[in-house]
């Protein structure tokens, strides 16, 4: 298995942020870094990139990943990201959008062949610890790419691999891609120069291959479809994550169908306790991929 697994909740894939390509290579060596540490990071925990490892990733010359990596520390302190939670609250129902902006880093330094950082606070519970609606995938599929807009169509994409397609608004997607009003305006120059590419270096690098389709409203495009396909003869296997109104509901139902209870209940264990241990089960990816089948037989929708 490889270890180059980049793993982020899914407020991060859906956040609007510019990065430029080395930048963003970069925070994915940082979030592996991280999540590969023997100890729990904090904000106060310095990760260390070094210039030959992201050289060997990225099958650059170690001169040049010298110089990328000292441009982009003068750079990547002043990068920020903006993101949309929810302020949930389970007993009234009541939910509630709420808009952050915040810094990728808190600190970032370097010395010839290494780069140190600290990510900020807000990143921390995004890229580590993570139990529930997040996207995974193996660096080595992107490590190709020359365009920083196929990396984060690329990381959309893998969102909704399970689901083999998915709409997503041209305003949605251009503020995902941290475009500004000004920038590719007209939608030919959009097409031209981030699905296209985007499209190109996916399919032709990657593990799995897009197309999209143009929405519209009369005659303007206002939005895309886009599919997704696995390269492999295998389908594409994702960890699927349940939120919490979701597991008190699901496990509910499954623990009261017969043929899930018949299979996994235990002798003498009440329906409570039975509930009790299946809400817990759905927090962990395997067992709610084991369960799959039954949850699609009481309602759950994969897509």
């Amino acid at each position: 298995m490889s270890k180059n697994i980049v793993v982020k909740a899914n407020i991060l894939i859906e956040a609007s942020y510019k990065l430029d390509l080395v930048e963003m290579r970069l925070i994915l060596l940082a979030i592996i870094e991280a999540r590969e540490s023997k100890t729990l990071i904090d904000a106060n925990s310095l990760i260390k990139i070094s210039a030959k490892k992201y050289a060997e990733m990225f099958d650059i010359s170690l001169k040049n990943s010298y110089s990328m990596l000292r441009g982009a520390c003068k750079t990547l302190f002043d990068r920020q990201f903006s993101y949309v939670d929810w302020d949930f609250d389970l007993l009234s129902e009541d939910t509630s959008k709420i808009f952050f902006t915040s810094r990728w880093v808190s600190k970032v330094g370097y010395k010839p062949g290494f780069v140190y950082l600290s990510f900020a606070p807000d990143v921390i519970p995004l890229i580590s610890r993570l139990e529930k609606e997040f996207t995974r995938y193996d660096l080595l599929q992107i490590s190709k790419f020359s365009s920083i807009y196929a990396v984060r169509i690329y990381e959309i994409c893998m969102q909704w691999k399970i689901a083999k397609k998915f709409y997503i608004s041209l305003s949605d997607l251009r503020n995902t891609l941290g475009l500004t009003e000004i920038e590719l305006s007209r939608i030919d120059n959009f097409q031209k120069k981030v699905l296209e590419v985007a499209k190109d270096q996916i399919n032709e690098s990657s593990d799995i291959t897009i197309d999209y389709k143009t929405k519209k409203s009369g005659t303007k495009i206002t939005g895309f479809e886009f599919t997704i396909r696995s390269k492999t003869s295998q389908p594409i296997k994702m960890e699927i994550a349940l939120n919490d109104k979701q597991i008190l509901l699901f496990s509910n139902k499954l623990v009261h169908e017969p043929s899930f209870a018949s299979k996994y209940s235990k002798v003498g264990e009440s329906y409570d306790d039975f509930a009790i241990r299946i809400s817990e089960n759905l927090t962990i990816p395997d067992k709610v991929q084991e369960y799959l089948p039954y949850l699609e037989k009481v309602g759950f929708n994969t897509a």
